[in-house]
């Protein structure tokens, strides 16, 4: 089985991707979490998870559906971006 490929990303005032990021890992999942402070360091870090090949991308209550349709066309058609959403 090949190994999944996912990133989440948190949007937070103050974060910095450098400072803020971790990697967890099994043989069946890598999961890659980066905290940012804009929607333009998210796209950034977009940038770095495709070129890494990261299939799924899961992001933070605090995007935007106008943000996650951004970061999915930044993405491309090979990879799953998923929004977080609350109920009342």
């Amino acid at each position: 089985m090949a190994q999944v490929q996912y990133a989440f990303i948190i949007l937070a005032p103050g974060y910095e991707p450098s400072a803020q990021r971790a990697i967890l890992e099994s043989p069946e999942f890598k999961s890659r979490i980066v905290g940012v402070s804009s929607q333009a360091a998210a796209l950034t870090a977009v940038d770095g998870f495709v070129a890494e090949g990261v299939e799924i991308i899961e992001l933070c209550g605090g995007f935007s559906p106008q943000d996650a349709g951004d970061i999915g066309r930044r993405a491309g058609q090979g990879v799953s971006v998923g929004l977080v959403a609350y109920g009342e």
